[in-house]
């Protein structure tokens, strides 16, 4: 029997970001800034245009959904829009 909770939970799910890394070998690019995704992995929106890019390349299978269950401090900077990690550096 499928509750309420379910179906909120999944709706939320597909309005959040995914952590999503490249397959081995490959450079993806991301779709408005065209900066290279990490190695490492990054936080993707999953919804909206950018949502449907991200979406293609990982049933095209150029990157994967891997799991991520939080950043480090390092990783937050490197992950983080340049505009935002100099307002961020600024604040110290």
């Amino acid at each position: 029997m499928v509750t309420a909770l379910d179906m909120v939970s999944s709706y939320m799910e597909d309005r959040m970001q995914k952590f999503l890394k490249p397959r081995e070998g490959l450079i993806v690019r991301h779709p408005k800034t065209f900066s290279i995704l990490q190695k490492q992995g990054e936080f993707v929106d999953w919804n909206g245009s950018a949502g449907r890019y991200w979406r293609r390349r990982v049933k095209c299978g150029d990157a994967y959904i891997a799991e991520k269950k939080y950043f480090t401090a390092e990783e937050e900077l490197q992950t983080t829009s340049p505009k935002f990690r100099k307002r961020k550096e600024t604040k110290k």
